[in-house]
């Protein structure tokens, strides 16, 4: 049961600000 909570977790959070960690260094290899 607790096997989907970090999933999710990890999940919602690059929901919520995938630019902080994917958007900035593909826009600066842009």
């Amino acid at each position: 049961i607790e096997g989907w909570f970090p999933y999710v977790l990890a999940l919602l959070f690059l929901l919520v600000r995938p630019e902080g960690l994917f958007g900035e260094k593909i826009i600066r290899r842009v």
